[in-house]
């Protein structure tokens, strides 16, 4: 049963907003991204040239913090990747 023209327009409406809420959402963690690698890169590279103690320790200190926190940013980049997706295969 097709769906009544005002309804399905109020539907399609619907859709169209969490689309571009979530095309937002996907610019905010690009950004998120493109910033955390940079950060780490700059403190890579301070690592580079100094002495021991001024360090970032990697593992469990706050360079690993920033690469565990890059990674979860990926996942989320994925995450909302594949429900654009599947809403433009579907036809939203």
């Amino acid at each position: 049963m097709e769906t009544p023209g005002p309804i399905r327009k109020f539907i399609d409406g619907l859709k169209d907003r969490d689309k571009e809420k979530q095309n937002e959402e996907l610019a905010k963690v690009r950004s998120s991204i493109e910033d955390m690698n940079e950060l780490i890169g700059n403190m890579e590279v301070f690592d580079n040239y100094s002495s021991g103690a001024d360090k970032h320790n990697e593992d469990g200190g706050q360079l690993g913090g920033y690469k565990r926190r890059l990674e979860e940013l990926r996942a989320k980049e994925r995450e909302l990747m594949r429900k654009l997706g599947e809403d433009i295969k579907g036809g939203a």
